[in-house]
């Protein structure tokens, strides 16, 4: 019975984590910088990441409250826009947003359990 539970439970945390990473990635392609359409939330999440920039955590966040306006339903920008608060906040330090990002990419590479991996030892940072 045990084993049925564990068993459960770690696809039960997959589904989430792939959800978290699917929301993460819809809300960082809608959302764009000001100056350009072809600089994605993404990419400043990212470069914040690598710098510790919180000015552009906060750009993120900003982006993701425009989606969220455009269209305010959708749960995935929700959950992508609750991940850039939490990396605005810091209560995500560098490197758990570096875990972050490297489970979207891995997810993006085909390999969602890397992405799942990933994913957990950024929550766990």
């Amino acid at each position: 019975m045990k084993f049925r539970q564990r068993e459960y439970m770690q696809m039960l945390r997959k589904t989430i984590a792939i959800w978290v990473i699917f929301g993460v990635m819809i809300g960082q392609s809608l959302v764009a910088d000001d100056n350009t359409a072809d600089n994605p939330a993404k990419k400043i999440i990212e470069e914040a990441a690598k710098n510790g920039n919180k000015k552009k955590f906060d750009d993120a966040v900003a982006g993701f409250a425009k989606a969220q306006e455009i269209d305010p339903e959708n749960p995935l920008i929700e959950l992508g826009f609750a991940i850039a608060k939490d990396a605005q906040s810091e209560t995500l330090d560098n490197n758990a947003a570096k875990e972050i990002f490297k489970a979207i990419q891995e997810f993006e590479k085909g390999k969602p359990d890397k992405a799942v991996k990933a994913l957990d030892k950024g929550i766990k940072k």
